[in-house]
């Protein structure tokens, strides 16, 4: 852990701030902006995850000098960007659980609200778990590094979902039957049963008899 003391996670929270207020400006992260973010989110959870007694300021020195005071986020763009400190750390722990990391910079530059955080990254682990259980079960049509191309492309879980269905769905008709076992739970949606139902009849009228359950 790179935070020792308050001092050091205040003066954290206020470089992501600064971030954050130039994104909503307009201004993009570039790579590197990106990863120091993230490293930033990650330190102020951490730190604020330890005991208490880690978190004791070291005693200031006899007679210290004057020290000058860090550069500060100017007044107007603290007014239109500054970010609730345990909002943003909620957002970055949300994330890392759902080893998203990658997302909490943009998602505090949305001003996402935490149920909204919630959803976003548990779209992430809801996509590459349907990707697993898909190539699982269709390892032929579906790689296992499908999930990566559907987050890239930003996709919806319905949009992942009906993709994933369609590739498992031509596969099977590539080969003349459709699969006796049901698809898995992850796999099922509204439209998905009438999807199946539909492609079982293509086969029947092209005279190929699918598999019976």
């Amino acid at each position: 852990m790179t935070i020792r003391t308050e001092t050091e996670r205040a003066a954290a929270v206020a470089k992501m701030q600064e971030m954050i207020s130039a994104g909503r400006q307009g201004r993009p992260m570039t790579d590197s902006e990106h990863h120091l973010f993230e490293s930033l989110a990650s330190d102020v959870a951490e730190f604020d995850a330890a005991p208490t007694a880690a978190k004791v300021e070291p005693a200031p020195p006899p007679s210290p000098a004057p020290a000058p005071s860090p550069p500060t986020t100017p007044p107007a763009m603290q007014a239109q960007g500054k970010i609730d400190t345990a909002h943003a750390v909620e957002i970055c722990r949300i994330c890392e659980a759902a080893d998203a990391m990658h997302l909490a910079s943009g998602l505090l530059v949305e001003g996402v609200t935490v149920a909204e955080a919630r959803e976003r990254a548990g779209a992430v682990s809801t996509i590459r778990e349907m990707v697993a259980t898909a190539h699982r079960l269709s390892p032929a049509a579906v790689s296992i590094d499908l999930a990566a191309a559907y987050l890239a492309e930003r996709r919806s879980v319905q949009a992942a979902r009906a993709d994933l269905f369609a590739r498992m769905v031509a596969a099977e008709e590539a080969v003349g039957e459709i699969s006796s076992h049901p698809p898995p739970p992850s796999m099922v949606a509204s439209g998905i049963a009438d999807t199946r139902a539909s492609m079982v009849k293509v086969l029947r009228a092209r005279g190929i008899e699918p598999r019976s359950p």
